[in-house]
């Protein structure tokens, strides 16, 4: 598994007992897993000292993990929506969990924990949890790169929809190579290939005017990956990443 994945427990801990048993997975996680942090969602008020234990700890008492998030909660604002950032010298990149398709866990029994990765079930089969098959968006956040973000000139405003920014970023250990064309219909309009080392950005802004096509090549390690995004003013908005500058 990769150092950057993030240990998710995401509880209601309705009791002591079931305080215990969460207590007796973070020991277990740390004895087997020591190298990765935890991060603890707990749904109910009572959090029983389980923030001792843990790197991160969040009480979500008014929201929980679903596919979608249900409109009353979306309308009241009973969420709260992560992200990883990357400061440069022009401004800041904001790469913003995505709120849909982030989770197929529908948090109707409360009384249960949630973790990445099914095999573990595997190694504390006497602890109850339901399981979500594969990493999700944490260990994707850097997938696909550059990014395609907005624009922001004031953190207090919304995105423009006449520009955008490419960001190259490379958060692994070994240098990434990275080649993108942007397509207006059938015309290159913008080629750019770099090779970026662990924790070293580029980036390029763009006028968006119209529809256009990128396509990128992200080569790691001898493992090449391919992948092609549409970007316009109408579909700006929905882009997870946005660079404020400064």
């Amino acid at each position: 598994m990769s150092n950057n994945l993030l240990l998710v427990i995401d509880s209601y801990i309705s009791d002591s007992t079931r305080a215990e048993a969460c207590s007796n997975l973070i020991t277990q996680l740390r004895t087997n897993l020591p190298e990765y942090e935890i991060l603890l969602i707990n749904k109910s008020s009572n959090s029983f000292d389980l923030e001792k234990q843990v790197n991160y700890y969040f009480n979500y008492g008014k929201g929980f993990l679903v596919g979608y998030p249900p409109e009353e909660i979306i309308k009241n604002e009973y969420y709260e929506v992560p992200y990883v950032y990357v400061t440069t010298n022009f401004g800041t990149c904001e790469n913003w969990f995505p709120f849909v398709g982030v989770s197929d866990h529908v948090a109707g029994i409360y009384n249960s924990f949630v973790l990445y990765e099914g095999f573990w079930y595997d190694l504390f089969p006497k602890t109850q949890f339901d399981i979500i098959n594969g990493a999700g968006g944490w260990a994707d956040k850097w997938k696909s790169i550059p990014k395609i973000c907005k624009v922001s000139y004031n953190e207090h405003e919304d995105h423009i929809k006449n520009e955008f920014v490419l960001f190259y970023w490379n958060d692994k250990e070994e240098p990434m190579n990275i080649s993108v064309k942007v397509y207006d219909q059938e015309n290159i309009i913008h080629e750019n290939s770099v090779t970026l080392n662990q924790n070293h950005y580029h980036l390029s802004k763009f006028p968006l005017e119209k529809e256009l096509r990128i396509e990128k090549t992200n080569i790691y390690n001898g493992t090449e990956e391919t992948f092609v995004e549409i970007v316009s003013p109408e579909n700006i908005s929905k882009f997870n990443t946005r660079f404020l500058y400064n």
